[in-house]
């Protein structure tokens, strides 16, 4: 932006240091109407930067460096501008091809102009930046030093060396760097948003967040303070302050990204239905979203919506029909009511990932399902050969022995599962049916005691009667045997 027509100043100054009258006098009228034009561009430039027109001020820029391909000024600014809008690499190229000159415009005086040499300062400040975000710090550190040598009083130098020592964690080197910069001039809220990353670095979200409320009070739309003291506040469970930060910045960056943390926000909240309006309007405007469309089956079955959560698996599997993540997550809302699907997509994702035994731990339960009690067993075993302490198929493995009345291997996997969970009521149960069918009465009883003991009156009324209705006869037969031993 302006700095106190720092634009006047520097062609003034370019004028004097050997680009004045006499050689101005020599110059054809049509190099002057373009020196003109150009000057004409930049100031129209730097209007629509000063009111947030990014790309407008990039094409008035350009115009300018068309005209006036050396316009140090008009480089400046339009690295600048890649700059705000995170284009890195097009920012750097720029502020290169302007430091190329600095030693042109300079000269060899021991002492600079002090105006030429605050604006190649901001120059190296700014490219340090750049390479800040590139993660170049040593480099980085190089410019710095050579734009405090250029100026030492020039605040943001300070400030990009605190963001610098952020980047390697030392936040106490940066709480130095802004002691310095406060010495220079007033705090900004970019100093605040920095002493509040220092003070996370350093374990004091509390000292944190009030830095961070003293940025936004010195500047509200300072959005990187909001996405800082957002942060903090959903680690704090603090949901609807976060939500509050969240929205301004989906507001005013009008990015996929804010809209896609805002809804994650109102998930945490409970405000499920605005969570799944936001995806929803993220996915109309980009179908291929893969986070928002996984976020958004989630939720979908959280509120019992399970028909347009399969709908949503669907079309995801169809985007990305080899990958096993998408297969698996199909199969999972698939196999309540499709097991036969369920089946062929937890097969799709075991062979795209057959590392992952999950895939093919879910295959099992989708066999089980199905009934096809051999097929689930060879799965299981297989997935038990790689994990023997894989619960789930240890589980899957004891149901399907139990339903081809293998009852021996049944009882094995059973008494498995209550040596990992003994308060796992239902493998009591199982395990007692196991040993009664094999004719292990003694056996068979403290199982169904335990099962009693650890039963849920609601949730296993059936099992309980059952039980019940077979003790009394289950005991007669243990005694009948003792007398019979006995005799």
């Amino acid at each position: 932006m302006r700095n106190d027509h720092i634009a006047i100043v520097l062609l003034l100054l370019l004028l004097r240091a050997g680009l004045g009258a006499p050689e101005r006098a020599q110059r054809p009228a049509s190099e002057e109407r373009a020196r003109e034009e150009a000057i004409a561009k930049f100031e129209a430039g730097q209007a629509a930067h000063e009111q947030g027109q990014l790309m407008e001020a990039i094409a008035l820029y350009t115009a300018a460096l068309e005209h006036w391909p050396d316009f140090p000024e008009a480089m400046y600014q339009r690295a600048a501008a890649y700059f705000a809008l995170d284009r890195w690499e097009e920012s750097r190229k720029d502020l290169a091809r302007l430091l190329e000159r600095e030693r042109e415009l300079l000269g060899e005086a021991a002492t600079p102009d002090p105006a030429l040499a605050a604006f190649f300062a901001r120059a190296h400040t700014l490219l340090a930046e750049v390479l800040l975000h590139q993660r170049q710090l040593s480099e980085a550190e190089a410019h710095l030093e050579r734009a405090l040598e250029l100026d030492p009083h020039l605040q943001r130098a300070r400030l990009v060396r605190a963001s610098l020592a952020l980047a390697r964690k030392a936040p106490a080197e940066a709480l130095a760097e802004l002691h310095r910069a406060a010495e220079l001039g007033p705090p900004t809220a970019a100093f605040y948003i920095l002493l509040g990353l220092a003070e996370e670095q350093k374990g004091d979200p509390e000292a944190a967040l009030e830095a961070y409320a003293r940025a936004l009070a010195l500047d509200p739309n300072a959005l990187a303070a909001r996405e800082a003291r957002s942060r903090l506040l959903l680690a704090r469970r603090d949901y609807a302050r976060a939500i509050e930060d969240l929205e301004v910045l989906a507001r005013a960056r009008k990015t996929t990204a804010a809209e896609q943390r805002l809804a994650e926000a109102y998930a945490l909240a409970g405000r499920t239905e605005d969570a799944i309006a936001l995806f929803q309007k993220i996915l109309a405007r980009e179908p291929t979203h893969r986070e928002a469309r996984e976020h958004l089956i989630a939720l979908l079955e959280r509120v019992g919506r399970s028909a347009e959560a399969l709908a949503h698996a669907q079309q995801l599997a169809e985007t990305h029909p080899q990958d096993p993540k998408a297969q698996a997550l199909l199969g999972e809302l698939l196999l309540p009511n499709d097991p036969e699907k369920a089946a062929r997509a937890f097969e799709q994702a075991a062979r795209f990932d057959p590392e992952n035994l999950h895939h093919r731990t879910n295959l099992g339960a989708a066999l089980l399902k199905l009934r096809r009690f051999p097929e689930a067993i060879e799965v299981l075993t297989s997935v038990l050969a790689r994990d023997p302490n894989n619960f789930p198929a240890h589980a899957g493995l004891g149901t399907a022995y139990f339903e081809l009345k293998d009852y021996a291997q049944a009882a094995r996997e059973f008494a498995w599962l209550i040596e990992r969970k003994p308060e796992m009521a239902v493998a009591y149960y199982f395990l007692a049916i196991s040993y009664d069918r094999l004719r292990e009465y003694e056996r068979a009883l403290p199982m169904y005691e335990r099962f009693l003991a650890l039963a849920d009156p609601t949730k296993h009324r059936t099992e309980i009667e059952s039980v019940r209705f077979r003790l009394p006869a289950l005991r007669r037969q243990i005694e009948e045997a003792k007398k019979h031993r006995r005799r």
